[in-house]
This record gives structure tokens, C-alpha cells and sequence, in this order.
């Protein structure tokens, strides 16, 4: 048996190896990427839920805008019924003509405004009027109606059929322009329209409504005019619902539309009658083309400023105004009848806000034939939100 000899040193096994083990903070970005999407996919989800509820929101109250609507017109036939009803004359010191109406809502507002449709130029006038032995009964000559047959003379030994003291334009007096159609054409010239093209818009307003297809002015059209444009179209020959409908007409366009329209409308009746209860200083020009060539611009601001507060109870009241005293009696026999002191028509505008949103309606009221204190929506339209 072999013995180890002594002295000899024993030899030590090699220390173990560390375990592998991953590389330190790749833990700490694992986490990180992980919160990093589940915050991202919070904060679409939560995005997500906010758009749901503003559209639901949006959508509940694009809901309520039409019963807001109506809830205004009925409270604005509620006002007409009760300020103008039972009063023998509608003036701007009513309940109605206030300037601001309202009523609150939790998120909002709606105000209403209500102005008279018979303080502008009713466009349907035109519908009916005719041209020669028509245009000079309805007022081509300011005599008209005075003195004795076509064959009698005045004193001066001229014929009473020669050219009056204050003649009408020229042009209307000879061929026999319906007195409407000149006291348009009054009203445009005063709108800073030149003369040309007055005269070329109020010949194509009058063809374009008139109740025939057949062309009585120099610069009017008709049917052929209307057929050839691109999107060809017949024109009306009738009575027209809005004054936007003019849009079309030969010789108008945008600029121009917009500053003849706050002077023009459309109600459903093919006569012209201005209340002189309603109409403000601004309206002036409108008074002075119903009197034209009688009345200067002047004249009439004068008028209307010196208005009684509650208006005139009658328009022989108005006629006794000191500023028409020069106004021959026989024209203002002629001219009352498209004078009046009430009105049957009124124009209703809505606005709503609510939230943020807002949209304008307009509505067109009228007054029952039959029961005065009767007032019934006519039509209405709806603006785009806003």
C-alpha cells in the first residue's frame, strides 16, 4: 500500500461560476413600455368615450332646436295676439315691436324679433299690373281723375290729356308704366342704384312676376331669357313666397341683391300697402317712392320723425300731415288706397344658443281674415347650425 508523501499540499477545486443572469434594467424598461401602452390605450379609450358623449349631447340638442323653434313662434303668436288683437291700429310702441325678446334657457338663450312685412315694397304688386289704359288708371298721371272728358281743356287753352306739372319719369309717362312699377323704380334709385340699371331691374322684376310670358318693357324678359342659361328654368309668373327668389333675376346679382333686399319682400297679396304706423326714419325712401315724384327724401324723414308716439289712428290723419300739405288732394285720394295704418303680416326671426351652438329661423306670421286676433305661421325655414 502506496503512501502519499507527506508535505505534499492538497489542491482546491476551482470556485464555482456565477449563475447567468439577465442584464440589469431590462425589467425597468419591460415596465415602462408596458405602462407606456396601457396609458395610451387610456387615453384613446377615454378620448373615445368623450366624443361619444359630445355627440350624444349634440345630438339631444340638435333634437330640441325644432321644439325651440316652435316654442318661440307660439309665443310669438301669443305676443301679436295680445298687443295688436283688439287694437284698431299696430304701431311701434306695442308689446311686439320690442327690441329685445327673450327667454332663458338652462345652457342658453332664444331671442325672437318681430318686424312688420307691410314697412317694405311688396314685390307681388307687380303681379297684376298692366301697362297703357291699366298703368294710367293706376296712376301714370297725376291728374288723372280731375277736370271733365278727354276733350275738355283748362283755362290755359291746353289739353288736359299735355304733361303734368310734375311729371313721372318721362319714359313711364309715355308708355304708360303702372304707378307700382315707378314707385319701384323710385325705391331702387334711392338704394344708390344707377339709373340704368334701376330701370333694367325693375322692367325684369315686373316680367318676371307679372301673370303673363308675354314682354310689355323695352328692357324686360321672359321665358327665352331664363330657357337658355345653363340650368334653364321657366320664371315664376306668380306670386312669389320669399324675396330670395329674386335671386335669378335678369340683371341682379350678389352685391346688388344685397342692397335691395332690406327693402323689398313678398306676402300673399297682389296689392301694395304700406303701414305708416311702422315705418321707421330708415324706411324714409320708401315713403318717398309711394309719393314720387311728390315727396323728397326730406320730407319724408320729417314725417316719420314727427310721428305720433302711438302713430296715426287713420291714414286721412296721415294724409293731414302739415309736410304733404302741397301734395294735390287728388293724388292723395289715389294713393290712399296703398296706405294703411295695421298690418296683417309680420316676419318672425329666431335665434338659439345653446352650448355653444347656435342656429336662425325665420318664419312669416300672418292674421286670420276671419278672427282678428287670430295670427297663424304662414312658413318657416331653419339656418344651418353655427
Amino acid at each position: 500500500m502506496k503512501r502519499k508523501p507527506a508535505n505534499v499540499p492538497r489542491r482546491l477545486a476551482p470556485p464555482p461560476k456565477p449563475a447567468k443572469t439577465p442584464k440589469r434594467g431590462m425589467a425597468m424598461v419591460i415596465v415602462m413600455v408596458l405602462l407606456a401602452v396601457m396609458t395610451l390605450l387610456a387615453a384613446n379609450m377615454s378620448g373615445r368615450i368623450q366624443q361619444q358623449i359630445g355627440l350624444a349631447l349634440h345630438q339631444q340638442e340638435y333634437q330640441a332646436l325644432p321644439w325651440l323653434t316652435t316654442a318661440a313662434e307660439s309665443q310669438a303668436l301669443r305676443l301679436l295676439r295680445d298687443s295688436v288683437g283688439l287694437e284698431p291700429t299696430v304701431n311701434l310702441s306695442q308689446a311686439w315691436a320690442q327690441e329685445d325678446l327673450h327667454f332663458a334657457l338652462p345652457q342658453g338663450r332664444v331671442s325672437l324679433a318681430l318686424s312688420d312685412l307691410q314697412a317694405c315694397f311688396n314685390l307681388n304688386a307687380l303681379h297684376e299690373a298692366q301697362t297703357s289704359l291699366a298703368g294710367q288708371t293706376s296712376g301714370s298721371s297725376p291728374n288723372a281723375g280731375e277736370g271733365g272728358g278727354e276733350n275738355s281743356e283748362p283755362e290755359n287753352g291746353e289739353p288736359e290729356n299735355s304733361e303734368p306739372e310734375n311729371p313721372t319719369p318721362e319714359s313711364a309717362a309715355q308708355n304708360g308704366t303702372p304707378l307700382v312699377v315707378r314707385q319701384l323704380l323710385a325705391l331702387l334709385k334711392s338704394q344708390d342704384v344707377p339709373e340704368y340699371r334701376a330701370e333694367l331691374l325693375a322692367d325684369n322684376l315686373w316680367e318676371f312676376i307679372d301673370a303673363d310670358s308675354v314682354v310689355q318693357t323695352a328692357q324686360g324678359r321672359e321665358d327665352s331669357e331664363y330657357l337658355a342659361r345653363d340650368l334653364p328654368f321657366y320664371p315664376p309668373n306668380s306670386l312669389l313666397t320669399d324675396v330670395s327668389e329674386i335671386r335669378p333675376v335678369q340683371g341682379m346679382d350678389a352685391e346688388l341683391y344685397q342692397r335691395v333686399a332690406p327693402v323689398l319682400c313678398a306676402i300673399p297679396e297682389k296689392n301694395l300697402r304700406i303701414n305708416v304706423n311702422t315705418l321707421g326714419e330708415d324706411n324714409a325712401p320708401l315713403l318717398e317712392a309711394v309719393f314720387t315724384p311728390y315727396l323728397s327724401r326730406m320730407q319724408a324723414e320729417q314725417i316719420l320723425r314727427e310721428r305720433p308716439q302711438q302713430g296715426w289712428e287713420s291714414v286721412a290723419a296721415f294724409l293731414q300731415t302739415p309736410a304733404l300739405a302741397d301734395v294735390d288732394s287728388a293724388v292723395k285720394q289715389r294713393l290712399k288706397t296703398l296706405l294703411t295704418v295695421s298690418s296683417d303680416y309680420f316676419r318672425l326671426s329666431v335665434r338659439i344658443e345653446m352650448n355653444g351652438v347656435r342656429r336662425d329661423s325665420e318664419a312669416v306670421i300672418g292674421r286670420s281674415a276671419s278672427d282678428r286676433q287670430g295670427f297663424y305661421v304662414l312658413w318657416h325655414q331653419q339656418g344651418d347650425l353655427e
